[in-house]
């Protein structure tokens, strides 16, 4: 980001912890580990890998509107560049290594079907089709495959939302395209919530706050927000259906710890401490799931106190936060070194 903004690194964290913390719930379900009732990784109509991810296409919207307000013609090209280097490096290096260790286990190169099967992971959505295509799906969540294409779009979106007076009947227009994959269940993803127009809606959400800034700072709306967000999660309350209710449940979310986030603006240490984490944030989001994986076979029929509970959830945190980490720092530094080689 050109400066740090502590709204955005606020969600970015918890985000992160809370994605993490649903699918280490849902693995210890899937492992038969009886937990706390509380502890399932839900709330009153949804579950929080739903919330978490709404709110991190969120905050994807709003960190690309704070960093690229506008974009000429001659910027277009330099700004996939950068989207590039920030997501296809450690993809790249994480899933090469499973693949590996994949091969060396089941002795064959093509375990996963055609060698063409490989174009899906070359261009970073395998876990966004495979469902209805062969891949070699290894890492980085079906929300990686989502976020490239809106990642895509964004020149053409930024363009549309920014038109004077035409920006409502857009926005409009991709209300109308969410409702109608909503409705119809169009798609090649599980949940209504996975469907592209959602996953856009929920960036153009973050766009437009961003965009609206001082009305998203009003300490009036940051107070319904807060009242909002604990309504939805404690009480049974569905406004229409799931996926509208999770994504006004996610704007709600998002208003209040942006706002939170922003009372530590000046505190440095927190300030500090916050801008760490987030700056993690993709690569936990990459690697979560693999440790989750590898843990969680470990503590298969076992009952868990809550205790017991949080300190496997913390020592999964732990191990998440060195892995991710260290890829940061693979990545940056083989980017330096071939910097160093062009020059």
């Amino acid at each position: 980001m050109k400066k740090r903004d502590t709204g955005i690194d606020l969600i970015r964290v918890v985000s992160a912890l809370g994605i993490v913390l649903h699918h280490y719930s849902r693995e210890l379900a899937v492992q038969q580990v009886n937990t706390p009732h509380l502890f399932g990784g839900d709330y009153a109509t949804g579950n929080f890998g739903w919330l978490f991810v709404t709110v991190f296409f969120m905050i994807s919207g709003m960190s690309l509107f704070a960093n690229y307000s506008s974009i000429g013609i001659k910027e277009v090209l330099p700004f996939y560049k950068k989207r590039w280097l920030s997501i296809f490096p450690s993809f790249y290096f994480v899933w090469m290594y499973l693949y590996i260790g994949n091969v060396l286990t089941l002795g064959k190169f093509l375990y996963g079907g055609k060698i063409y099967c490989f174009i899906w992971t070359v261009l970073g959505v395998d876990g966004y089709v495979n469902r209805v295509y062969p891949t070699y799906y290894l890492i980085g969540e079906w929300f990686l495959g989502a976020i490239i294409i809106l990642y895509i779009l964004y020149p053409l979106v930024l363009k549309l939302l920014t038109l004077k007076k035409l920006w409502i009947v857009f926005s409009l227009l991709f209300i109308a395209l969410f409702e109608l994959e909503n409705r119809f269940a169009w798609g090649i993803q599980t949940g209504p919530f996975r469907g592209i127009f959602s996953c856009l809606l929920s960036f153009c959400i973050g766009m437009l706050l961003m965009k609206e800034k001082k009305v998203l700072k009003n300490k009036i709306l940051w107070g319904v927000s807060i009242v909002g967000s604990i309504l939805l999660l404690v009480f049974p309350i569905t406004i229409i259906d799931a996926n509208i209710t999770v994504h006004i449940l996610g704007l709600f979310l998002t208003v209040a710890l942006y706002n939170l986030g922003c009372c530590f603006e000046n505190v440095k240490f927190v300030n500090e401490k916050m801008a760490f984490i987030a700056k993690l944030s993709y690569p936990i989001f990459l690697i979560h799931h693999v440790v989750i994986y590898k843990v969680g076979p470990n503590l298969k029929e076992k009952d868990l106190n809550e205790f017991q509970y949080f300190f496997f959830y913390v020592l999964i945190v732990a191990l998440v936060f060195v892995l991710a980490w260290s890829l940061n720092k693979i990545v940056k530094f083989d980017r330096k070194k071939k910097e160093g080689v062009q020059k």
